[in-house]
């Protein structure tokens, strides 16, 4: 007790030097957590799953005619039977399904109460043994038999509070309107699914065999060309993978040779560790946006640095004070103190410290986890980590602090109690030099992070701001009704009309797509020139589709009212020339494209335009040929659709409000039953590269933590520095030295360290930015200046810290360390 009360009166004694201390390390320390927070928690994705490293998803990609498509999170339905013939080790598959479109309005209606009706974006089908392979608890209901039927469905908790308040659920009906308006049965509650999982954020799963009961003419178990089943296996236990995987590519090899092969087909297929799912996928049709493993992995590291730093700090702070201490250190071995009490009584200082370091930590990470929760979308609390994580954290961090204390006490207590008492003690030269190494390594750190944050901002702008091929601005996005009546038709044309009579409005059109949205249509087409078929991407749209999204017309003209034979035509992009063996846009207007569906059959469609590609992936280069059919006419129940308007570039916020206001009044009338949603199309886009925007806000707000404590370094070197010169200093002031050159005289030593860092900082931060740029399709370029004004930013910034101590010390009476010599 009697150490810790010296301990407490020592770090009360010097509040300057304790406040400096205090709060470099408990930064440190906070930045650590939140980010060890974060770490356990990208990493802790689906492993709450029963014998879930057992378990598999199967991604698929098409290749036609050596052409090939995206790799994809579904695969085929008939998988599901034919796989478990010919692979004894599959214990369970088991297939989730999105409905079509995507978007359901979901409706309940009370006995006595009014209708509640919303709109759910993640509605699934599931087959009847899913929660034999994903253990998702029930709280009403059993996971044996709640999906076995046609016609039932299961609710989430979240979803029983929306629709059914605290009603029991069971047997009540929900009727969902997708494809058509069906009822369904609740058989079950489960509860929500955690947002540590790569399922989706489902509230509603409906028994798949309703789609096998709808739709027989599909013949959906043998529907051999249909990519948007989500399949899973879970294999028997002690199976050998890499004996299964070569067996199921040998399973697949049939497959392809029997079902593909004399269409000029291939399909590829792979199975993926559910454990690996949200840190590595990067494939289409993912349930919701996946971490990246190697960011989260820097991320941690980068917490281990910035402790790292911070702890450097301290050493060189404590060592700095050692010249103050010193004249302490020798009384007390005068007095008879032993080398190894000393030491054990500056441990107990660095104990004492750590344990207030570990309290203001946690009262920071109070404030900054919300913080860091708004940047990266997630919720994460202190109940995050476990009591044992917590424990391993903090205990190690103490252990670390305590024990870096060494070095400074064993340079404190080396000093000769003689020398120290004449004054005339010196400190290595060697530990100079690794404490200014430290410094080096500190600001070669923080100056690559910036630089990284710097191309981070770089490659989001760029990604923002690059030419799409079509108008991004004052494009509004309405989400059309789900709910067709007969008059549809008439009210769309009505809606049309009065939108379009508003100042505020300059063009009107509709389409089954959104760039920047995933696309799923597909179809079969084929021209005169070719002998096969071929699948390209399919959308319908307006009138005035090109003018409205600002597509670049190459040849030929829009959809025209006044010629009824347009509704049978197409536009086609510029890409999909080659494929039908066009040889210009010219060439192209007017040839027919024959294809087929489930509504229509055997249709010979004209070219009546070619449009420049466009980018419907903006994180990607790739052009994809598409084709355009007109839209009224064919009211689809399996494709979503979107109203799009032009909204005049000199509306200001009045007038856009006012626009919204007129519109969500005539929503409501035309469309009571369905809800209203609308967006703007550069704000979705801001969502879409999220995950760029997410990385490049923590790196700036990291990078700035990490410059932050090598500025505290910075400022303990120059403390150290000066009070080993502060004679040197005193003389050169009497002698008649300005205080700006005896100033420039200590500086330049701080200044050189940082000059240092940067020469080392800028080859690595190249190497490190060249590398990570390797993962993106469309790349920043970045000029030279972009590495170098950064860095000469930080250089001021350091001089800054440096001149302001240097000229504090040169303005300090001489008298003060003169009048004993």
């Amino acid at each position: 007790m009697i150490l810790i009360k010296l301990a407490f009166r020592r770090l009360l004694k010097d509040k300057k030097y304790t406040l400096i201390n205090l709060l470099g390390l408990s930064v440190g320390l906070c930045a650590f957590m939140t980010l060890d927070i974060h770490t356990h928690f990208e990493q802790s994705y689906d492993r709450f799953y029963q014998d879930v490293e057992r378990i598999y998803r199967i991604n698929t990609h098409w290749i036609q005619e050596g052409r090939s498509q995206e790799e994809r999170a579904g695969a085929v339905p008939p998988l599901a039977w034919r796989l478990p013939q010919s692979l004894p080790e599959i214990e369970e598959i088991t297939r989730l399904h999105n409905t079509e479109p995507k978007r359901q309005v979901v409706s309940y209606s009370p006995a006595n109460g009014n209708r509640i009706i919303d709109e759910e974006n993640h509605v699934y089908y599931a087959d009847s043994n899913f929660f034999k392979v994903f253990d998702i608890p029930f709280v009403a209901g059993s996971p044996d038999n709640a999906l076995a039927q046609p016609y039932t469905a299961i609710i989430s908790e979240r979803g029983r509070a929306q629709y059914f308040g605290q009603e029991n659920p069971i047997g009540k009906e929900l009727l969902v309107n997708g494809e058509r308006p069906i009822s369904y049965t609740i058989t079950g509650v489960f509860e929500d699914i955690p947002g540590n999982s790569h399922l989706p954020d489902t509230d509603l799963l409906l028994s798949l065999s309703t789609k096998l009961a709808e739709h027989p003419e599909w013949n959906i178990p043998n529907h051999w060309f249909w990519q948007r089943f989500f399949t899973y296996v879970k294999l028997k236990e002690e199976v050998d993978i890499e004996g299964f995987t070569e067996k199921f590519n040998m399973t697949m090899a049939d497959i392809n040779q029997e079902i593909y092969a004399p269409r000029s087909h291939e399909m590829k297929a792979q199975l993926v560790p559910v454990l690996d799912i949200h840190a590595t996928s990067k494939v289409e049709d993912e349930f919701k946006p996946g971490g990246n493993g190697d960011i989260t992995q820097m991320l941690y590291w980068l917490g281990w640095l910035i402790v790292a730093v911070a702890l450097t700090n301290y050493i060189n702070m404590t060592t700095a004070k050692s010249v103050e201490r010193a004249r302490e250190i020798g009384i007390r071995k005068v007095l008879g103190s032993h080398k190894n009490q000393l030491i054990f009584q500056l441990l107990t200082e660095s104990f004492v410290m750590g344990l207030a370091v570990i309290g203001m930590s946690l009262l920071l990470l109070q404030v900054a986890l919300p913080y860091f929760n708004s940047l990266t979308d997630q919720q994460l609390t202190m109940r995050s980590l476990t009591t044992i994580q917590w424990s391993i954290s903090l205990i190690t961090f103490l252990a670390i602090m305590t024990l870096s204390n060494l070095y400074p006490a064993m340079v404190m207590t080396g000093f000769k109690p003689s020398s120290i008492l004449r004054g005339s003690y010196s400190t290595s030269n060697k530990g100079v030099v690794v404490r200014k190494s430290l410094v080096v390594a500190q600001y070669t750190i923080s100056i690559v992070i910036v630089l990284m944050t710097f191309a981070a901002y770089q490659q989001m702008d760029s990604l923002l701001h690059r030419e799409l091929g079509f108008k991004s601005e004052q494009q509004l996005v309405i989400k059309g009704p789900r709910t067709k009546t007969q008059r549809y038709s008439s009210q769309y044309d009505y809606f049309k009309n009065q939108v379009i009579a508003q100042a505020g409005v300059s063009s009107f059109s509709a389409s089954t797509f959104i760039p920047g949205y995933e696309t799923v249509g597909f179809r079969s087409l084929k021209s005169r020139h070719m002998a096969q078929s071929a699948i390209t991407r399919f959308h319908r749209v307006d009138y005035d589709i090109i003018n409205t999204m600002g597509f670049e017309l190459l040849a030929g003209r829009d959809f025209d009212p006044a010629r009824p034979a347009d509704r049978s035509g197409v536009i086609i992009t510029s890409s999909s020339l080659s494929v039908f063996g066009f040889e210009s846009p010219e060439a192209a207007i007017g040839e027919r494209l024959a294809w087929s569906n489930n509504i229509d059959e055997d249709i010979d469609s004209p070219i009546i335009a070619v449009i420049d590609d466009y980018q419907q992936n903006i994180k990607s280069n790739e052009k994809v040929p598409k084709v355009f059919a007109f839209l009224r006419g064919y009211e689809s129940p399996w494709s979503d659709e979107y109203y799009i308007l032009n909204l005049n570039e000199v509306n200001n916020r009045e007038q856009v409000s006012a626009t919204l206001d007129f519109i969500s009044a005539l929503w409501q009338e035309q469309f009571p039953d369905d809800p209203y949603y609308y967006f703007f199309l550069d704000d979705h886009f801001n969502h879409v590269i999220a995950s760029e925007i997410t990385t490049t806000k923590l790196m700036a707000t990291f990078g700035a933590i990490a410059l932050f404590i090598a500025n505290l370094g910075l400022l303990g070197i120059i403390i150290f520095t000066i009070n080993q010169r502060m004679r040197e200093i005193s003389i050169r002031k009497v002698l008649g030295a300005p205080i700006l050159v005896i100033a420039r005289l200590i500086n330049q030593e701080s200044l050189l360290l940082v000059a240092i860092a940067s020469v080392i900082a800028i080859p690595c931060a190249v190497i490190i930015i060249a590398q990570w740029m390797n993962d993106y399709e469309v790349q920043a370029e970045l000029p030279a200046w972009a590495y170098f004004v950064p860095t000469l930013i930080i250089i001021l910034l350091g001089a800054m810290v440096s001149a302001h101590q240097t000229i504090r010390a040169a303005m300090v009476n001489p008298i003060r360390f003169l009048r004993n010599e």
